[in-house]
């Protein structure tokens, strides 16, 4: 007699013989050498932090993982599960592992109906420019999504969206905090011609910071009016602008309201070579101040498909950001501000179809009207990722 495990391997077996998509397994090792591991000012006093602390360290990532792609004649089901083991040459205290859990259903009920259900859960280390100290802290990030759109007309789109979400972010002196929060998005759009598109759109979210000095709850709402526009085969462009509003009841001089949007504009310099361009403007709730903040951001990025094996990109981006309200976290002063410059160079080599070489460099430099959060940093690193079958989507 079958045991449920024998039961269960065989319908797996079957199903995946079914939709023709074996699981694909895969695994990575990441070396990389990052100058200002701690994000630490120059003047590391500041931090309570001993003198002599080292702010460089290398670091040595090795990952392992399978993903399953499911298909069938309508629908499709994705499944990826990842865990990671890093150790760290000069501070093995953060010697630590890290997973990812995340799955995707698409169906199509019909020519008119169709949608998605996406659930993603991620245990990693949290950023120290996001905590502000030394001391190892692991962050859980879960989200779900579910989304329908509805074909109301052969031009015209409505789609509802609902996601929940939850980051457990321990701060200093805060253990348990974290941030709860769900966004609902009803959307409609209106493809005017076959290169022309307009849309608008409402976004709705309910949430709150927990485990800190007092439960901070909030609500943010936003509308907004997008348009996409392609010229030719070779540019694009899209736009969007609107309104957002993010209140915390509870909280003083924690309301912010602000006019939000993007714009954007991709160029397709040669068959090779493409540019894109990207200015936005939005309002986010951000876990390690405990309040929102206002980003003001400029986007450059270089795409260069040098050979049929090598990739080459480079992304620039500089953000200003105004934090609101009063901060749950005692680091945060009220009314910090900061610019943020990264630029990121990526060079990709796909070696064989099994085999990924990837080279990489990011600059960060970051200023702001507080010195605990005033540091610049230089990472370098290489890549080596292999994996069963067609290269696996990043």
């Amino acid at each position: 007699m079958l045991s449920l495990g024998q039961v269960g391997l065989a319908l797996l077996w079957q199903g995946t013989a079914y939709c023709q998509t074996p699981l694909q397994p895969y695994a990575a090792a990441d070396y990389e050498y990052d100058s200002n591991l701690f994000a630490l000012p120059a003047d590391t006093a500041l931090l309570g932090i001993p003198p002599g602390t080292r702010r460089a360290d290398s670091v040595f990532e090795a990952l392992a993982g399978v993903r399953g792609d499911f298909r069938w004649p309508v629908d499709e089901l994705t499944l990826t599960a990842e865990g990671r083991r890093l150790h760290y040459e000069n501070h093995g205290y953060l010697d630590h592992d890290e997973y990812l859990l995340g799955g995707k259903f698409t169906w199509a009920a019909a020519d008119i109906l169709d949608g998605a259900v996406i659930v993603r859960q991620e245990h990693l280390l949290e950023p120290f420019a996001q905590q502000v100290s030394t001391v190892i802290a692991l962050e859980t990030d879960r989200s779900a999504e579910a989304s329908v759109r509805i074909g109301l007309h052969p031009r015209w789109h409505l789609a509802f969206d609902v996601k929940p979400h939850e980051t457990r972010a321990p701060q200093p002196n805060l253990p348990d905090f974290s941030l709860r929060e769900t966004t609902s998005t009803l959307a409609l759009t209106w493809q005017v011609v076959s290169k022309l598109t307009l849309g608008a759109d409402g976004r709705y979210v309910q949430g709150g910071y927990h485990g800190g000095p007092i439960p901070l709850p909030y609500r943010q709402n936003g509308e907004e009016l997008t348009v996409a526009y392609v010229a030719t085969g070779l540019s694009s462009f899209e736009a969007a602008v609107g309104r957002a509003a993010f209140e915390t009841p509870t909280a003083p001089a924690g309301n912010t309201s602000a006019t939000t949007g993007t714009l954007g504009y991709t160029r397709r310099l040669t068959g090779k070579t493409s540019v894109t361009i990207q200015l936005v403007r939005g309002l986010h709730t951000y876990i390690a101040a405990g309040n929102s903040e206002l980003d003001t951001s400029g986007l450059l990025t270089v795409d260069w498909r040098a050979t049929r094996k090598i990739t080459v990109d480079l992304t620039g981006q500089e953000t200003h950001s105004v934090f609101s309200g009063t901060p749950l976290v005692a680091v945060y002063p009220a009314g910090l501000k900061d610019h943020f410059f990264t630029a990121v160079f990526n060079v990709d080599y796909q070696a064989v179809q099994w085999l990924d070489v990837r080279l990489y460099g990011q600059y960060q430099d970051r200023n702001a009207n507080s010195p605990f959060f005033t540091f610049n940093s230089r990472i370098i690193g290489i890549e080596l990722r292999s994996q069963v079958g067609p290269p696996i989507p990043k």
